[in-house]
């Protein structure tokens, strides 16, 4: 292991997470350790990039050094951005599989049985049956979830990393917030949120901000799209902050001009379901009763109010297409695991009337022994833009 002052981690907390990705092999008799998904990759190694569309895998063999196949654009990066000393790129010529079965039988790794990430989004099922023919003499056993398992309870490091990442969500917030009145484009929020929150000293978020306005705020996963604000519009905000590929995240909701009865009936149910899974949330609780206790309280209004996702997601550690570890776990009917200490989780019991309006006042939050702590610090309320009379409603 290469020794590093200038990495995302010290060093001891990078050989604490490779150890203990070795207790798990040895329980799993695995001889080596292939590893494609991005996140788990950076959290070995320090290691990220854009370009992991491409093919790219960290291998770890029980005793011997890891070392890394890439594209030889991004061997720069694996030399420059991780303590990883051993490296084996391809050409964009060649056949990475065929490379691939090259190296294995370089350190003659070809015979062994070798944990992969089935599950992987960047190891596709095509590539993983290219790889296994021509690696034929190998033992391929599924190890999804592996290092997901290690990933979801957080090191003190890793949660300074989250606290200041919720810093910069709330900047975000607050700026969008400012910028937000009648007559300017939801472009306009964007782009304020963006330059206030990567000025604070934010890395660029697995997923830009959700900032969705009037009747596109009902539309999950919405965002700016142009359109001018206008006197009663709803105004949906969501940003992440990022630090080291860490985010945390918070919904905020606002209105141009005085919310309606039933706005402001919303505001009361949502924030009454964040304060609830606040209360409720322990080390030892059970993920679906956590759940349950938002949607009790969501489900019984009679405004038309509808909560159509889980009610949090665990986050930390991501690249795109998500800034979530909703995969590795989420807090929805069913779920029989328990929450344990030094987990975070995005608090989401947000709600949608179709085609009108939605209210979020979300928050991220680290599970305690005892209760959580609130990492992200707004007022939880919804905000009111005063509207600019001479503007038509």
């Amino acid at each position: 292991m290469r020794q590093r002052a200038d990495l995302p981690f010290a060093m001891e907390e990078y050989e604490r997470r490779m150890n203990r990705v070795r207790h798990e092999m040895v329980k799993k008799g695995l001889d080596v350790l292939m590893v494609t998904g991005p996140e788990n990759i950076f959290y070995l190694t320090g290691f990220e990039t854009t370009g992991y569309v491409c093919y790219q895998a960290l291998f770890i063999p029980l005793d011997a050094e890891p070392f890394m196949i890439t594209r030889i654009l991004e061997e720069t990066g694996v030399q420059a951005l991780s303590w990883i000393e051993i490296t084996r790129p391809y050409r964009d010529d060649e056949d990475p599989w065929v490379h691939t079965r090259d190296v294995l039988e370089e350190f003659q790794l070809h015979t062994k049985r070798i944990g992969y990430e089935r599950d992987s989004w960047f190891f596709t099922r095509s590539q993983q049956e290219q790889c296994f023919n021509l690696c034929s003499q190998a033992a391929f056993i599924d190890c999804s979830g592996l290092i997901e398992g290690l990933r979801v309870i957080k090191s003190e490091p890793e949660l300074e990393k989250i606290r200041e990442a919720a810093r910069y969500a709330e900047t975000a917030v607050r700026v969008g917030i400012e910028t937000t009145e009648a007559g300017i484009t939801d472009n306009s929020i964007s782009a304020s949120m963006h330059y206030a929150m990567i000025k604070a000293g934010s890395d660029p978020p697995a997923v830009p901000p959700y900032i969705a306005t009037g009747p596109r705020s009902a539309i999950g996963h919405a965002t700016w799209s142009g359109r001018t604000l206008r006197i009663g519009d709803c105004v949906f905000l969501e940003p992440a902050g990022c630090k080291h590929r860490y985010h945390a995240a918070c919904m905020r909701t606002g209105f141009i001009g005085d919310p309606t009865p039933s706005q402001r009936e919303a505001e009361k149910i949502v924030k009454e379901a964040v304060e609830a899974m606040v209360d409720r949330i322990r080390a030892g609780a059970v993920a679906a009763e956590v759940d349950a206790v938002a949607r009790r309280i969501i489900g019984s209004n009679k405004i038309g109010l509808q909560q159509r996702a889980r009610s949090a997601y665990s986050i930390g550690l991501a690249f795109a297409p998500g800034w979530d570890e909703g995969a590795i776990f989420s807090c929805h009917p069913g779920e029989t695991r328990i929450l344990r200490e030094n987990m975070v989780f995005h608090l989401i019991p947000w709600g949608l009337v179709p085609g009108q309006f939605a209210m979020g006042l979300s928050e991220t939050i680290r599970v305690t022994k005892t209760g959580c702590e609130v990492l992200t610090n707004l007022p939880r309320e919804v905000f009111v833009k005063a509207p600019v009379r001479s503007l038509p409603a």
